[in-house]
């Protein structure tokens, strides 16, 4: 998994209990909170959709680059589900 497709941007913030990458935050706190109950692609799943929806990019002084939404990408080889319990 991918913070977002090649040369496209990944968000940094310090504000709104994020301090550093959008993706790391949701990643970490998606694996915290469903690790023990969820295999790992629904909670890549899970990521993808609240780094897409929950954050977008603003800068008000530069138009180009504000209002952007940030879109992990998930690249996946595995053929069962991986779970982190027993």
């Amino acid at each position: 998994m991918r913070a977002s497709y090649p040369g496209m941007y990944a968000y940094n913030i310090h504000r709104d209990g994020i301090d550093g990458s959008v993706f790391l935050h949701f990643l970490c706190q998606t694996l915290d909170d469903n690790a023990e109950h969820e295999d790992l692609s629904s909670m890549l799943l899970r990521v993808t959709r609240q780094v897409a929806v929950e954050f977008e990019s603003w800068i008000p002084d530069d138009m180009q680059k504000g209002n952007k939404m940030q879109i992990p990408q998930v690249v996946s080889t595995l053929m069962r589900k991986v779970y982190f319990y027993d």
